[in-house]
């Protein structure tokens, strides 16, 4: 004698979730990361970046310290993409309040 699970027909995809199975969804390696989504949207950046990292690599180029402060840990930043290898000099914390200034005055 059978049961009546037995005499049940395999439940079709995706039922018990809404109808949402993974037949459409992405998987990990098709999803975007907010670092591509950001090259993506700024290659001129991006390409500023390059230009300066190759010069600091071939020492075209030399690392100084903060502009404001004097840390010799220091990041580049750069006031006009256009020009990759001129650049300000600035720790990380005046490097954020830097862009934080531009945001702002942007903003008025």
């Amino acid at each position: 004698m059978q049961t009546p699970l037995e005499n049940e027909a395999a439940a079709p995809i995706a039922v018990g979730n809404g109808g949402k199975g993974r037949l459409t969804s992405k998987s990990n390696a098709d999803r975007i990361t907010p670092q591509e989504r950001w090259k993506r949207a700024n290659p001129k950046k991006v390409w500023a970046q390059q230009c300066l990292r190759s010069a600091l690599k071939r020492g075209l180029v030399i690392q100084e310290p903060c502009r404001v402060c004097g840390n010799l840990d220091a990041e580049a930043h750069h006031p006009d993409y256009e020009r990759p290898m001129d650049v300000d000099w600035l720790c990380r914390r005046d490097h954020q309040a830097e862009h934080k200034r531009l945001k702002c005055e942007a903003a008025t």
